[in-house]
């Protein structure tokens, strides 16, 4: 009996040893997957940590840069208007003074636009058209954009575009031509005066038989790029030391505003620079060849504008009417006196209500046009414009429309569209494109 309680015993200490055991090995493992989880939780911490730094810094270096591109030419506008005032009665002063206001004004338009394609881009919003294009018809765009400061700087500037075989391609044209204009743009910014800027422009065989290949390369005699600039070159807000030495201005989002549409096209761009011996970059498109369909289409014009003031307003009869729709006063205002110089009578409405009561009451055909803000009280103007859109009568629902706004951040093309509205002008007017939208849809007698 007692040798059958001592081997229950030591089974039982030996049990509870092995639990024991058992306990130690389980608390262990346990203890080390706890381990290794605060191992993971601290560097999944760490690279969050180091991602709100990193955040951080850029949130810092954007508005450090916006501050002063935005503050260089305000201070510019502020500045010569108020010398305008003081010299009202000298015309000449203030035709110089004015003249400077206008530089410092696009400038500031061109900073504005620059950071909108560049959230576009980043967000994945930007979309691309695929338009029958004549590519020369883009190319003379950017060099009547470019032919003015060329000549202010006396500098040479030579094209060849006799390696092009086939003109009409599907393309976005403003994509080509912000392509190009930035990177022209730069060549005459960074070379100096009497500099040599060329454009050579040629076609290429694409391995898919669908596309053509289009090689364009710029070259310059400016003051070219150091090597360690050259690495973050597409970087967004990054400037050449020298560039600002020299006194060059520029906002920096012009070459990663570039290099992503090439990224966007398929395409490759390549840059050759050295200091002090100028610039080589060459951009590589492969564009949709034209099918015969595509061929019996009128080409796209979105890359034509005509001069401004060239505009004027045919005659049949009666003087053309434009029915203004405004909230704001002073862009009201504007808007009353481009439209009156251009020859037009204006009625104005200052929300989509009165616009609507006014083409309700007017005689028939009494306005050739409604000119619409898009965001006013009361009434906006799509829902004014599909109020318009549905009137019994044939010859006010029909009213060409087009739409006025300063936003441009939204995809406003189709907005516009499917509330009956026949285009879109962006603020601020575009004189030249306003004329243009104008004359496209006010019907000759």
């Amino acid at each position: 009996m007692l040798l059958v309680l001592v081997i229950v015993l030591s089974i039982l200490l030996v049990a509870s040893l092995a639990v024991i055991f058992c306990i130690k090995r389980n608390s262990a493992k346990q203890n080390e997957d706890l381990q290794s989880q605060l191992e993971d939780t601290k560097e999944k911490l760490q690279e969050a940590l180091s991602m709100a730094n990193a955040t951080s810094d850029a949130r810092d270096l954007f508005i450090k840069n916006i501050s002063y591109d935005v503050r260089t030419p305000l201070n510019s506008i502020i500045g010569f208007t108020s010398l305008a005032k003081k010299n009202s009665e000298d015309p000449q002063k203030v035709r110089e003074y004015l003249g400077k206001v206008d530089i410092s004004s696009e400038s500031l338009l061109n900073l504005f636009n620059n950071i909108l394609d560049v959230s576009r881009i980043e967000s994945g919003r930007a979309i691309l058209t695929d338009e029958p294009n004549d590519i020369r018809k883009i190319i003379s765009r950017v060099e009547e954009r470019i032919m003015p400061d060329i000549r202010l700087n006396s500098q040479i500037y030579t094209s060849d575009c006799s390696g092009i075989s086939e003109n009409t391609v599907m393309c976005d044209a403003h994509a080509i031509l912000e392509i190009l204009n930035n990177i022209l743009g730069n060549a005459v910014k960074f070379t100096p005066e009497c500099g040599r800027i060329n454009l050579t422009v040629s076609q290429k065989n694409s391995h898919d038989n669908d596309y053509i290949n289009h090689v364009f390369k710029i070259t310059d005699s400016g003051i070219g790029m150091s090597e360690e600039f050259k690495k973050k070159l597409f970087l967004p807000f990054e400037k050449d030391e020298k560039a600002k030495k020299n006194g060059i201005s520029g906002s920096g989002l012009g070459l990663h505003i570039t290099k992503n549409l090439v990224d966007m096209l398929g395409g490759s761009i390549e840059v050759s620079s050295k200091d002090l011996m100028g610039t080589e970059v060459v951009v590589e498109l492969p564009l949709r060849k034209c099918n015969k369909d595509a061929l019996s289409e009128k080409p796209s014009t979105s890359g034509d504008n005509n001069e401004a003031g060239k505009a004027e307003v045919k005659v049949s009869g009666r003087t053309k009417k434009i029915l203004l729709v405004e909230d704001n006063d002073l862009n009201r205002e504007l808007a009353h006196e481009i439209l009156s110089e251009q020859g037009y009578d204006v009625v104005t409405a200052i929300n989509g209500k009165e616009a609507l009561d006014a083409v309700i009451s007017s005689g028939e055909g009494e306005y050739d046009l409604v000119l619409m803000d898009i965001q006013m009280p009361v009434m906006d103007g799509i829902e004014a414009t599909e109020k318009i859109r549905k009137l019994e009568d044939p010859k006010k629902n029909s009213i060409p429309i087009l739409a006025m706004s300063a936003n441009v951040f939204e995809n406003n093309t189709e907005v516009v569209k499917n509330a009956g509205m026949n285009g879109f002008l962006s603020k601020p007017i575009d004189v030249s494109k306003l004329a243009d939208s104008l004359k496209e849809h006010i019907k000759d007698e």
